[in-house]
């Protein structure tokens, strides 16, 4: 279990209800998935940016 500031909870509370996800542990699992993807490509381009960025 975590605690989570208001303002957080209130944005993870509107995005389960806009989603219609029945648990906010559903919400939260899609959104660290979604977290976890985007910080994975973010890696993945900035490894491709450093390499082009080499090669001038």
């Amino acid at each position: 279990m975590i605690t989570l500031p208001s303002e957080i909870s209130q944005k993870v509370d509107d995005y389960r209800f806009t989603k219609r996800f029945r648990t906010e542990t559903e919400a939260l699992v899609r959104l660290i998935e979604a977290g976890l993807e985007a910080e994975a490509a973010n890696t993945v381009n900035a490894s491709t940016a450093n390499m082009k960025a080499g090669e001038r």
